[in-house]
C-alpha cells in the first residue's frame, strides 16, 4: 500500500486516502487521536490507538441507539467496507479483515447489552433479561 519509507513517521503520502471535505487529510483523525490517547510514538502504537478510537466512535453510536431505540429511526452505518484502503469509516477493511470498529456492534448486538447515560446513574437494559426495562 505504503512503500516503506512512508511507512512512519506520517507524511503527506497519507492523505492519498484519507477521505474528503473536512477528511481531505489525515490530520482531523490523528489529532484526535493524539488529544484522547496521547501521540503515536511508532506505526504500531498508530495503528493499536487508531483500532482503540474507532471501536470507540462505533460503540458510542450503537449504544445511543440501544438507549432510544424506542424513540429513535435506527443506525446509518456509513461505511461498511472501506473502497480502498484508508483509516476511518471501516466495519472491516479493504482486506475484508475486521477493523476494532467492526467489534463494536457485534458486541452491542448480543442478547444483553447494558449502557449507562452520563447525565444519571440510571441502567437501560437495550434488551431485557426479564421483564420491562429497569428505570
Amino acid at each position: 500500500m505504503l512503500p516503506e519509507e512512508h511507512l512512519w513517521p506520517i507524511d503527506s503520502w497519507w492523505n492519498y486516502h484519507a477521505g474528503g471535505g473536512a477528511f481531505e487529510d489525515i490530520h482531523v483523525f490523528t489529532e484526535a487521536l493524539s488529544a484522547r490517547y496521547g501521540a503515536a510514538s511508532s506505526l504500531d502504537d498508530y495503528a493499536r490507538k487508531a483500532q482503540v478510537m474507532a471501536y470507540e466512535g462505533h460503540r458510542a453510536m450503537f449504544e445511543a441507539f440501544g438507549r432510544n431505540k424506542y424513540t429513535s429511526t435506527g443506525v446509518i452505518q456509513w461505511m461498511l467496507n472501506n473502497a480502498w484502503p484508508g483509516v476511518i469509516w471501516h466495519l472491516y477493511d479493504w482486506y475484508l479483515r475486521p477493523g476494532g470498529s467492526y467489534f463494536a456492534p457485534r458486541r452491542l448486538a448480543s442478547r444483553c447489552t447494558s449502557s449507562i447515560p452520563t447525565t444519571t446513574v440510571r441502567w437501560w437494559w437495550s434488551t431485557p433479561i426479564t421483564g420491562p426495562s429497569p428505570t
